[in-house]
């Protein structure tokens, strides 16, 4: 089992940098994946069911770009992921679910502001208090997904590892939802539209994170020494 793991490592600011420096020379592709799967869960019914493969594949396209190896729109689309989907989905079913109660909440507002005012004052306390369970779920998982994609581990290690290294990673994470927040909120300022062009950051982001925390295994280490010149085949190396 996988359980190496940087503690205290996640600059929330470098996070956000490098996305940018990635989006940059980049960006359709992430453009594209985030737009349908933000559509997918805003505009289709059951279209949330797409999510968490999207998500899936949005760090498959992290991944794969960091290690200098080619991604395309198929990388998103299952392609990056193979064998992993149904790890994936229950996944990202099992760290949604404190946000149900919430959902169902933002449903009874118009009929709370009609009722009593204890009623209410119990309704946005329970309100708060299943935000918090959420937000604290949410951070507990944040990394479950790609450690899944990337180390392909089974899906109550990639739980277990990524509560210990989300805890072990708080205040960077921390950081990183408010920078995600307020980057967010500022792409739903532009008429809404702003929130499908700022996504991709936010998203890929936290594929840079994830990297701060759980270094690629399949890139050589700083300092690895090449092969002696007589390893090689042929007369390279070899006095003429």
């Amino acid at each position: 089992m996988y359980t190496d793991y940087n503690r205290f490592s996640v600059n929330a600011f470098t996070a956000v940098s490098d996305a940018w420096g990635l989006l940059s020379s980049n960006y359709w592709p992430f453009f594209g994946v985030t737009s349908i799967l933000l559509v997918a869960v805003c505009c289709i019914p059951a279209g949330g069911l797409l999510a968490p493969f999207l998500t899936a594949g949005i760090y498959a396209m992290v991944f794969r770009s960091l290690r200098g190896e080619q991604y395309d729109l198929s990388t998103a689309f299952g392609d990056g992921f193979k064998g992993k989907s149904w790890r994936v989905f229950f996944a990202a079913v099992v760290a949604g679910l404190p946000w149900l109660p919430l959902t169902v909440m933002s449903q009874m507002i118009d009929r709370i502001e009609k009722a009593p005012q204890e009623t209410v004052a119990i309704f946005l306390i329970a309100a708060l208090v299943f935000f918090a369970i959420a937000m604290v779920w949410g951070l507990t998982c944040v990394f479950w997904i790609p450690l899944i994609v990337d180390k392909d581990l089974s899906f109550g290690e990639a739980f277990g590892l990524s509560a210990r290294a989300a805890w072990m990673n708080l205040p960077g994470l921390v950081l990183l939802y408010i920078i995600s927040g307020v980057i967010l909120t500022i792409g739903m300022l532009a008429v809404c539209l702003g929130m499908l062009f700022v996504y991709p950051l936010v998203m890929v982001a936290y594929a840079f994170a994830y990297r701060q925390v759980f270094p690629d295994d399949k890139l050589p280490s700083p300092g690895h020494e090449p092969p002696p010149p007589d390893a090689y085949p042929g007369v390279f190396g070899q006095r003429i």
